[in-house]
C-alpha cells in the first residue's frame, strides 16, 4: 500500500502490531478489525493476517489480506460530547464543550439512532450526543439524556 500525502489524522503501522478491535484504512474508509488470522511464515514468503473489518459509518464488511510485514495507514479516531440545542430539519445545532455551536451535523430521519434523539429532545429532555471523526468525516453515534 502506497503512503499518501502526509496528513495528520493518519497514522501508519505495520500490519503485525494491529489487533482485533484496531482501525485500519480501507478502500479510504475508517473500518474496525472485527476478526483476524495469521498464517505462519511460509517456504516462500511473509507470514500473511486475513482481516474482516467493517466500517465505523456505514457497517459495510470488507475482508483483506496483508503481508504481517507490511505498514498500512491506521485512522485517528476521536469521540466528542455535544449537547444537542436545536433541530432545524434534518440539521442538528451542537453546542461544544468549549462553547461553539455547530449547526452542519446532519441526521436523516430514516436513521433509528437519529428518530430517538428527536423524540426524546422534542419531550423536553436534555440530550448530549456523541460525535465520532475520522477521515474529515463526522457522524453521531450516542446519545445520552442528561437531567
Amino acid at each position: 500500500m502506497e503512503q499518501k500525502e502526509d496528513r495528520n489524522d493518519i497514522d501508519y503501522v505495520y500490519v503485525s502490531e494491529l489487533r482485533v478491535g484496531s482501525h485500519i484504512v480501507y478502500n479510504d474508509r475508517p473500518c474496525k478489525i472485527t476478526s483476524m488470522t495469521k498464517s505462519k511464515t511460509g517456504k516462500h514468503g511473509a507470514a500473511k493476517a486475513i482481516m474482516n473489518a467493517r466500517d465505523i459509518f456505514n457497517d459495510n464488511k470488507y475482508v483483506f489480506s496483508f503481508s504481517t510485514a507490511d505498514k498500512v495507514a491506521v485512522p485517528i479516531v476521536t469521540k466528542k460530547t455535544y449537547s444537542l440545542v436545536g433541530i432545524n430539519d434534518e440539521y442538528f445545532s451542537l453546542l461544544g464543550e468549549d462553547g461553539t455551536l455547530d449547526n452542519s451535523m446532519k441526521c436523516l430521519s430514516d436513521n433509528e439512532l437519529c428518530q430517538q434523539i428527536k423524540v426524546n429532545y422534542e419531550n423536553s429532555k436534555n440530550v448530549d450526543v456523541g460525535v465520532t471523526c475520522a477521515l474529515g468525516e463526522s457522524q453521531i453515534t450516542s446519545f445520552v439524556v442528561t437531567e
